[in-house]
């Protein structure tokens, strides 16, 4: 029994440590968070609420802020310990959004966790994929998810940020997906640092 559960216990701990787990650009969003307080919830009115204390409420689709229950369809932005999040998307289909970057070119994120499984001619094997997907605010715009192309013409009128972009990713995507962007963060992050005169 012993000689089974080495090798048994051996498989599990590669499994686990292969599997691609949520990305978090944590230094990002920290520096995001505003107000001194850890937590706030600010409502389509305006009106910001803070306190000691947040949770979703699931059965009331609220947010209770210390002793104060609003409806999610009443906020359109929150903070917690880690992050500032917002709205992004239609009403009834929205998804949160953290905020990476603030300024003249705001940026956001938000993660797809797709579950799949294949036969590798022996057995099943079961794996998750994370697909980090990158929305973009520039000035009034609203939010938007954009190609290479989109991101290259809103940096433009910034040399250095839009060379900086270009040089990696080009002016134009043949065929835009989302792990373009994803494997190369920091080059992503650094253009919109010097466009928004962070650098």
């Amino acid at each position: 029994m012993k000689t089974f559960i080495l090798p048994l216990s051996i498989v599990l701990t590669l499994l686990l440590s292969s599997c691609v787990m949520t990305k978090t650009y944590t230094k990002e969003e920290k520096k995001m968070k505003i107000e001194n307080e850890s937590f706030l919830v600010v409502k389509s009115s305006g009106e910001k609420i803070s306190g000691k204390s947040l949770k979703f409420v699931s059965k009331s689709s609220a947010i209770k802020i210390d002793d104060q229950e609003i409806k999610v369809k009443e906020v359109t932005a929150y903070q917690n310990k880690t992050a500032y999040f917002i709205k992004f998307g239609p009403p009834d289909k929205f998804t949160w959004v953290k905020q990476l970057k603030r300024g003249k070119i705001n940026l956001y994120y938000y993660d797809i966790i797709s579950h799949g499984s294949y036969f590798n001619g022996t057995k099943y094997v079961t794996e998750n994929k994370t697909e980090t997907h990158f929305v973009f605010r520039k000035g009034d715009e609203e939010l938007l998810e954009l190609s290479i192309t989109g991101i290259a013409e809103r940096l433009k009128d910034n040399k250095d940020a839009y060379d900086n972009f270009t040089a990696t990713f080009g002016e134009k995507d043949k065929k835009f997906l989302p792990k373009q962007l994803q494997n190369h963060p920091k080059v992503l992050f650094r253009s919109i640092d010097i466009y928004n005169g962070d650098l």
